[in-house]
């Protein structure tokens, strides 16, 4: 093999096997959805964008910053993987008011395309829904809710039905 071959697949090589690297986004009640690309300087205004559209990809992290959110219910149509995990985070004083039916719900759409896992929710206080802070249902796998304060919703603070995996640690 001569050396322009072997540089081409040395090159291949590399980039196939170079690690894809990890994404940090932002949400505020004071950013915008329509032209702000979510980053700390100029984030999202609202969760369902950065959780519902698709945006995130595995190994990401949303920072939930201060400030009280008004969302209906917020629908989680995205996945990590076992090594790369999403993760949404809270920062000190990052509230959810759910003014719809649940909180977080967590499960898999109708054609079964969509099967969130790999999620870790931490650090929110999530309040105010009329069923449940985290519903995890049909399809959801390997959720983790810890360090919450979930609060003042009508039935449940976490609702688990039939998802697998799902660990609620250190909420109150």
């Amino acid at each position: 093999m001569n050396l322009k071959w072997r540089s081409l697949f040395a090159l291949a090589f590399v980039l196939l096997c170079a690690p894809t690297w990890a994404a940090e986004y932002w949400v505020s009640p004071g950013g915008s959805n329509l032209q702000n690309p979510g980053t700390q300087a100029a984030p999202w205004r609202t969760l369902n964008h950065a959780l519902g559209g698709a945006r995130m990809r595995a190994g990401d992290t949303l920072h939930v910053t201060p400030g009280v959110y008004d969302q209906d219910t917020l629908v989680v149509t995205v996945s990590g993987t076992a090594d790369a995990p999403i993760r949404v985070a809270g920062e000190p004083g990052a509230k959810i008011h759910c003014t719809g039916r649940d909180g977080f719900f967590i499960m898999k759409n109708a054609d079964n395309t969509i099967r969130p896992a790999y999620l870790i929710f931490e650090g929110l206080e999530v309040y105010g829904a009329a069923r449940a802070g985290f519903l995890c249902s049909w399809g959801s796998s390997h959720i983790t809710i810890r360090n919450c304060h979930i609060h003042d919703c009508g039935e449940w603070a976490c609702m688990i039905d039939a998802s697998d995996y799902a660990v609620i640690e250190n909420c109150i």
